[in-house]
């Protein structure tokens, strides 16, 4: 995984309520400086591409895996430059081996364990229209996507319906854009509940100062603790890792402050376990996005328009690309994470025990959920105002 993060460096040093100190040497950071931007990128996987268009200086959060489940299943009724276009911007050169990849995904993340991880996929078709070809209904099927065909006027209702169970009732009356030649849309819904593998003490959350991207302060709750974590700091960059409780699925929360420029792919094989002295906010969060410019952008630009080519009616009804919108919730407190992400893409007709290390996210940071083993970026996210 590759790609050039967004977040700030710098923290203060914040005394933890509760917890005896006098045998910590404190190690001391630089103060913090609100002219120091964040970790950007520009190229790299999807997830930090994604990233890189979204606006800094305001909160975020949103499922790269989520988006790129839905773009699946537009890739496989897409044809021709369309489909070549899908594929590059998802960073593949064919659909097989896009397909077997999520095919793995999907099954991996659906078993039981401690955290709770499902995702699940749907195409809604207009009654209206002709019936979807054997192909396209073929590699839905083997792919285990739910298949809906509903008069325009009751879609809206089920659709939502299937959006609030998938998201185990976390996402309910999201706001789907259905138009008056909606023809046909893919729909995938991520749900995750996972618990701290070291939690934090309710008892030692207090209110402190989060310095914010506008440059000014806001108060806000911040978690704390002292424990042993993977972590990296440099002058460049402050970065950590905070396990789940679930080895098998071997998911983790990912923090970064850093310099503009820093590329942070190099820094995650550089964690280290060490005892740190943390202090983190707890957030809740919601963000609705529309992907279509920053997918244009990314050279998604067929889908999108006139020219598109799609193969999924019986009878050939030339479609194009509407929208492509994102809802995404997130809760991050002592416990743990919830979190849950709808990506919804309609098509219609065209036309030796060291002092701990002190790290205190006080300032704006970038956060995801990134599957270890395969490098997939479940959620990402910022956060720029508390």
């Amino acid at each position: 995984m590759t790609g050039k993060l967004i977040g700030a460096l710098i923290a203060a040093i914040l005394t933890l309520t509760g917890i005896n100190t006098s045998d910590i040497e404190n190690t001391a950071l630089t103060s913090p400086n609100t002219e120091e931007a964040s970790v950007h990128n520009t190229d790299g996987s999807f997830a930090f591409r994604l990233y890189s268009q979204t606006d800094k200086s305001k909160n975020c959060v949103f499922s790269p895996f989520s988006l790129k489940s839905a773009m699946t299943m537009a890739a496989n009724g897409a044809c021709g430059s369309t489909r070549e276009e899908i594929l590059s911007v998802l960073g593949y050169d064919n659909i097989e081996s896009l397909n077997s990849d999520m095919s793995t995904l999907k099954d991996r993340y659906n078993k039981s364990g401690d955290i709770k991880l499902s995702t699940a996929d749907s195409v809604w078709i207009n009654a209206a229209y002709p019936e979807i070809n054997g192909d396209f209904s073929e590699a839905m099927k083997k792919s285990g996507t739910d298949m809906y065909r509903e008069p325009i006027s009751s879609i809206l209702q089920k659709m939502s319906k299937w959006i609030e169970e998938k998201s185990s009732g976390l996402q309910k009356n999201v706001q789907i854009p259905i138009e008056d030649n909606f023809a046909i849309g893919f729909v995938n819904t991520t749900y995750l509940k996972a618990k701290w593998e070291s939690r934090f003490e309710m008892h030692a959350s207090y209110e402190d100062i989060f310095y914010n991207a506008d440059g000014t302060e806001s108060k806000t709750n911040f978690m704390h603790d002292i424990a042993n974590h993977e972590v990296y700091k440099d002058s460049n960059i402050t970065m950590l890792k905070l396990d789940y409780l679930d080895g098998e699925k071997n998911l983790s929360f990912y923090v970064a402050m850093g310099d503009e420029n820093t590329d942070i792919e190099q820094y995650i094989s550089r964690l280290e376990r060490r005892r740190i002295r943390l202090s983190l906010p707890k957030f809740k969060q919601h963000s609705t996005i529309s992907f279509n410019d920053i997918l244009s952008d990314m050279g998604c630009r067929t889908m999108l328009s006139d020219s598109a080519d799609f193969d999924i009616f019986e009878e050939k009804v030339p479609v194009r690309v509407t929208s492509v919108m994102q809802d995404t919730v997130i809760d991050v407190d002592e416990e743990g994470t919830e979190t849950a992400s709808t990506t919804f893409i309609a098509a219609g007709a065209t036309a030796m025990q060291e002092p701990p290390l002190e790290i205190n996210f006080n300032k704006p940071f970038t956060y995801f959920i990134r599957d270890n083993d395969s490098g997939e970026i479940l959620f990402m996210g910022r956060f720029a105002q508390a």
